[in-house]
């Protein structure tokens, strides 16, 4: 279960993909050695994992691209604890802490945002370990609630598929998204403003705008979906109709690889790896997403010149950032323990712990 694990951040300086192998390199303030996190490393299609000294893990996988993909999407996980599945069905997931601790048991339960929120505030649930933002209103004032941030590390991004004849000229690419007001669009989906990304200008109000686009989006996320259709009214203001098809996050995945979309909204890095995203087609660290290719963007990238490949993309406009995805977590405040979430494992919830026990020595 993925979210037991923990994420690469704390542990990994950095990640290379090399061919079929990806190399990762374990910083000297790191606690763990290599050897002890090639044994824990976990990442769909992996082959092997092997420690190359104390400070250099070597991955294995099927081929070049499954490797690429890994560290583009930084899908590495470790297999640390200190939780393990106990038990699943359609659900409930039940884990068993390895070892003592305050918190022994975690049951994760299948439950609608509606019944997630009244289940915490009726005392039947105590913790939501991953919301969106735009419900942190919602907890305003509730003493019984800690409402704590989880740092963000995503924002949501409009992806312009440029070998469609509609979206082929970089103009027109800008000309939409100087159309899309970022701050209506944050006050809404992500709950403040302030997580509004810089508006683009438009360099030639006179090119005109596709009539008819279609948005593709991961269904059942809210903000986006909800960012969907603030998008389609402020682009009707110029002229064009946007047919929003919400998706499968399997078929959004397949259809941006394969190109088969228009416009497609969704979450972009804020770390340097979503540079991969934009390398031409072909390009042995590149993926096909948007079809964009430019010698001069390859090369900078390739030497690490990344304020150039910044420029390069803000100029010709293969995606547009929006908002920042910020998130929360809810916790019972009868649970005490200076923590600070994560979006991507749940070993935090390790260090709660019942206020009226007080802390574990």
């Amino acid at each position: 279960m993925d979210l037991v694990f923990d994420a690469t951040g704390p542990y990994i300086e950095s990640m290379k993909a090399e061919g079929a192998k990806v190399v990762l390199a374990v910083p000297a303030t790191s606690r763990r050695s290599a050897p002890q996190l090639a044994a824990a490393l976990r990442c769909k299609e992996m082959v092997s994992a092997r420690a190359v000294g104390e400070r250099r893990i070597e991955a294995q996988f099927p081929d070049d691209k499954t490797a690429a993909l890994a560290v583009q999407y930084d899908a590495f996980g470790f297999d640390l604890g200190p939780f393990e599945v106990d038990s699943q069905d359609s659900k409930q997931i039940r884990l068993v802490r390895r070892g003592e601790g305050a918190i022994d048991v975690i049951e994760a339960q299948a439950s609608t945002r509606s019944d997630e929120w009244r289940k915490l505030l009726a005392h039947e649930l105590d913790v939501v370990p991953l919301a969106a933002s735009l419900y942190r209103a919602e907890f305003a004032g509730i003493a019984s609630i800690r409402v704590l941030d989880i740092p963000p590390r995503d924002s949501a991004a409009l992806f312009f598929n440029v070998r469609s004849t509609l979206l082929a000229d970089a103009r027109t690419r800008r000309r939409i998204a100087s159309a899309i007001h970022r701050e209506a669009i944050a006050r809404l989906a992500c709950g403040v403003a302030s997580c509004a990304s810089p508006a683009v200008e438009s360099l030639d109000a006179a090119v005109a705008a596709p009539q008819r686009l279609s948005l593709m989006v991961p269904e059942h996320d809210t903000p986006l979906l909800l960012a969907a259709k603030i998008i389609r009214h402020q682009l009707f203001s110029i002229g064009t109709d946007l047919e929003i098809q919400p998706v499968s996050i399997a078929t959004y995945t397949d259809r941006q690889t394969r190109g088969d979309y228009t416009l497609a909204l969704g979450p972009l890095s804020d770390g340097a790896r979503n540079y991969g995203f934009f390398l031409s087609p072909g390009h042995p660290k590149g993926l096909w997403l948007t079809g964009f290719a430019s010698p001069e963007y390859d090369a900078a990238v390739d030497r690490g010149d990344l304020a150039t490949a910044q420029a390069i993309l803000d100029r010709e406009l293969p995606v547009t950032r929006l908002f920042e995805l910020r998130s929360f977590a809810a916790v019972d405040s009868a649970f005490c323990g200076k923590v600070t979430p994560s979006g991507s494992s749940w070993r935090w919830l390790a260090e709660l712990y019942p206020c009226e026990e007080g802390a574990p020595p």
